[in-house]
């Protein structure tokens, strides 16, 4: 039987390889994995789809499954949406022009890269940072995990978020507008979370997009795809900006390269602050909170390391595939136009709301009952932050167990001196 995607993430667990290790509960960085009868298990409602299990797992236990060629025949045409991390993945000797070939080789009719659509999305973002009406600094929506890490860790910032669609979504309602309904659309991602967001998108109603192929599934059929590709390009010369959205700084150059173009000479510059990392990231988002970014005008947070070249579902070391983008991602033109596309529709047709998964319970009396419940609880559980109960550390044992979804004795520090009390009648000093 087909197992059932969640609405919130992609990542999903190869039971019979996991070994309960532990090693993915206590480096997630939203504390959203247990290990609960020997295997891990992750909480639905607090996973942000960072992918960060996926590279720490040392069993290769964790996935993010994406589609199979075989969905391509289920559609008389169908169009590739490559993300510009893509073309980083196989070194200099290949360039996109042959990238794309190798796709067409694959079985795809056509191909449009999401990068096409960057300049138009900056175009949207530079000409939403001319508005006096709206809350500064102003924080990218092009990641996934940004958004749900919004959605669940700092709701307050939500009206923050750049309400403009992300390249891979314009670039897909181009092709639609283009193409018609009956055309399959497939981004192809280098990460998760995109995988989830073409599921159930935040800001828009639904996708343009009919499904996600990940670059570590595509990888070695391209490869192979490539070895059999004909050279039909020389250099580099076609390339352009919209590739550098694949590292870090990328967007924000992207925005800086609009607003020149767009002749405002009279303009303020903006302000801005680009971070990478997941850690990063939520400093900088704590900073906002906080009020400490005032006269910021806009924030790019890249959660994986280098940026999307760094992606849970890449090959190539981020370094060298980042090298690889800078080649090919310089001043030249952006890659050509996937379709006509209205500027007008690359806004939001609705606001992301908040998932309160950290949320003890609506009740405000009975929420502080059981915080409270947590701190006496905790102060009985000896700090270690082992994780050899499941949890990645005291704390969040404190909350499982208030929840109801553990027990004391899963500290086996709590356990041990429970078994010296009743067979050695030994107690705690």
């Amino acid at each position: 039987m087909a197992e059932k995607r969640s609405v919130f993430h992609s990542v999903v667990l190869d039971e019979p390889v996991c070994k309960g290790c532990t090693v993915c509960v206590t480096t997630c960085p939203v504390e959203a994995i247990r290990v609960r009868g020997g295997k891990a298990r992750i909480l639905e409602k607090r996973c942000i789809d960072c992918g960060e299990c996926i590279r720490r797992c040392p069993s290769y236990a964790k996935k993010a499954p994406g589609a199979s060629l075989d969905i391509l025949r289920e559609y008389d045409r169908t169009v590739a949406l490559p993300a510009p991390t893509l073309y980083g993945q196989f070194g200099s000797s290949y360039s996109p022009d042959r990238v794309r070939q190798a796709l067409i080789n694959l079985g795809f009719s056509g191909i449009c890269d999401a990068a096409a659509a960057a300049g138009d999305v900056s175009a949207a973002t530079a000409e939403y940072l001319g508005r006096s009406d709206i809350q500064r600094p102003v924080i990218s929506s092009s990641c996934p995990v940004i958004i749900k890490l919004i959605q669940i860790r700092f709701p307050t910032l939500l009206e923050h978020l750049l309400p403009v669609l992300p390249p891979m979504e314009a670039a897909a309602l181009a092709v639609r507008e283009q193409e018609g309904p009956d055309t399959g659309i497939f981004f192809i991602s280098p990460c998760p979370s995109k995988i989830t967001a073409v599921r159930s998108p935040a800001g828009y109603g639904s996708s343009c997009i009919n499904g996600v192929f990940t670059i570590t599934d595509l990888y070695l059929p391209l490869l192979g795809a490539l070895k059999h590709t004909a050279h039909d390009f020389d250099g580099f010369g076609v390339s352009g900006r919209g590739y550098n959205w694949a590292r870090s700084g990328g967007e924000i150059a992207s925005l800086l390269a609009a607003i020149e173009s767009s002749g405002e000479t009279q303009r303020e510059p903006i302000r801005w602050v680009s971070a990478e990392g997941i850690d990063q990231s939520i400093r900088i988002l704590e900073a906002i909170e906080d009020g400490k970014l005032g006269g910021i005008d806009f924030v790019e947070l890249s959660p994986c390391a280098g940026g999307c070249v760094g992606g849970a579902l890449t090959v190539t070391l981020p370094p060298l595939a980042e090298e690889v983008i800078r080649r090919i991602g310089g001043d030249a033109p952006d890659p050509p136009s996937c379709g006509e596309g209205a500027a007008a529709e690359l806004y939001w047709t609705e606001e992301p709301a908040a998932r309160p998964a950290l949320l003890l319970d609506p009740d405000y009396n009975r929420a502080r009952k059981m915080m409270e419940e947590m701190e006496l609880l905790y102060e009985k559980l000896p700090g270690l932050d082992c994780g050899s109960c499941g949890a990645p550390n005291c704390h969040a044992l404190a909350e499982d167990i208030v929840r109801g979804d553990a027990v004391m004795e899963d500290c086996v520090h709590i356990l041990r001196e429970h078994y010296e009390t009743l067979i050695l009648g030994r107690t705690k000093k």
